[in-house]
């Protein structure tokens, strides 16, 4: 599903950079790519149903034995007047090899206690925000600036568990529409420079939260060096998954602009 939706979603950042570029030609333009690595700490719940069967609810650490594992994201974006535009995708792969403590069914299917399993979860999330700043202050040596997101937030990814027995796989995705605040402190002409910005959303089965912190420096011309830290709690339910999980931890990002 995904796969078809990313060169639409492609399309369409493309087309509102070209008319904010358009729209705001007189006022301060700025673009950029980020890399990122993000190694949070992982928990949450994971169930599949089928053939008309509900799941168990599983522990992903205690259950099935999925550890902690980094993640890499990259962004492009830019920054127009009191616009911006940012498109990231992130990647996530865990897996797990343990024993079950007790039975469950996952997909229709039945895993014995006793049986070992190895499990992979793997998912991929695409973010597509906009950010107006509608409070901002600039001078020579400093800059404050608050402003408003809209964000849509696509997950897409599979899970499955293998044992001797069973083989089982599930495929999700999750459109996730967002709204959330940001703000921006830059010193010394902005060489220095905090951010932060808490998104999120419930309704129906779904309930998503993000904050993310950072300090970034400029050492050199057009390279900013972040460290920052994030926290993801996703509680999702959607083609038969139910996806319930809690990421934090810091991260690392170089960032190339002009």
């Amino acid at each position: 599903m995904m796969k078809r939706q990313i060169p639409t979603i492609l399309i369409l950042f493309t087309l509102a950079t070209v008319i904010l570029v358009s729209s705001t030609s007189a006022m301060a333009v700025g673009v950029g790519v980020n890399f990122q690595y993000w190694y949070p700490s992982f928990s949450g719940d994971l169930r599949g149903d089928g053939g008309g069967t509900s799941g168990t609810v599983m522990d992903m650490e205690n259950d099935l034995g999925l550890d902690d594992e980094g993640a890499y994201a990259i962004e492009a974006g830019g920054q127009f007047g009191r616009h911006h535009l940012t498109f990231a995708y992130t990647y996530f792969d865990w897996s797990g090899d343990q024993t079950l403590g007790r039975a469950v069914v996952f997909d229709g299917a039945t895993y014995a206690a006793g049986a070992r399993v190895q499990t992979d979860l793997k998912f991929q999330t695409l973010d597509f925000e906009y950010q107006y700043d509608f409070f901002k202050i600039d001078t020579v040596l400093a800059g404050l600036s608050a402003g408003a997101i809209a964000k849509m937030k696509y997950v897409e990814g599979d899970v499955s568990l293998e044992s001797s027995v069973n083989n089982r796989k599930k495929d999700f995705s999750y459109p996730i529409p967002m709204v959330g605040l940001a703000a921006h402190v830059g010193l010394i002409a902005n060489i220095l420079e905090a951010r932060g910005k808490v998104t999120g959303i419930t309704y129906s089965d779904t309930t998503v939260y993000e904050a993310d912190a950072n300090i970034s420096l400029t050492a050199i011309p057009f390279t900013d060096i972040a460290v920052g830290y994030r926290y993801v709690d996703y509680d999702v339910e959607g083609d038969g998954v139910l996806l319930k999980t809690q990421l934090s931890g810091p991260y690392v990002s170089l960032t190339v602009g002009f």
